[in-house]
């Protein structure tokens, strides 16, 4: 009776139950939390609703929805960027082509990121939200630059344009 009263609230409809865990990163601390939820579940069944709370649910959930909107963030920046690009330069081909240099440090930031066990986190998504501006902004910037230099020869116009980028 006296630890029902200390887990219980006095009309008997709320308890407090608090789960301590070592410091641990939202990659484990949000499958853990809906572990927690789950064994609550089924020791308690359906007669009972279980509400998760606490710093470490609270981080877990919003670190998810974190990745969730970064996902979405990015695929809306590069539709915008690739849209930017299609009506600057008008053409599809130009597009497509531009749609390399833009993914490919994106992808393989990710790809490092992922393999070396990196969490995303609030400072990783803004570098990577930042990186991806700056390839957009330069890719648009050496188009617009190798186009004004070709003169038949694409060759020398990637070198000129190579060689005159970063320049004043």
């Amino acid at each position: 009776d006296g630890l029902l009263r200390k887990l219980v609230d006095e009309e008997l409809t709320t308890a407090r139950v608090s789960v301590r865990v070592r410091a641990v990163g939202t990659s484990v601390s949000a499958p853990l939390a809906r572990a927690v939820a789950a064994a609550g579940r089924t020791i308690l069944g359906d007669a009972y609703s279980l509400t998760a709370t606490g710093g470490l649910y609270r981080v877990a959930r919003d670190s998810e929805r974190m990745v969730v909107n970064q996902v979405r963030s990015f695929s809306l920046a590069a539709l915008l960027i690739l849209l930017a690009i299609y009506f600057l330069f008008r053409s599809a081909r130009t597009t497509g082509i531009l749609l390399v240099p833009n993914a490919v440090p994106i992808l393989a930031t990710g790809g490092i990121m992922g393999f070396s066990g990196v969490d995303l986190s609030t400072a990783t998504a803004m570098i990577g939200a930042v990186g991806f501006g700056v390839v957009g902004n330069n890719t648009i910037f050496y188009l617009a630059r190798y186009l004004r230099l070709y003169r038949g020869d694409p060759r020398q116009a990637v070198r000129e344009t190579t060689a005159s980028m970063g320049r004043p």
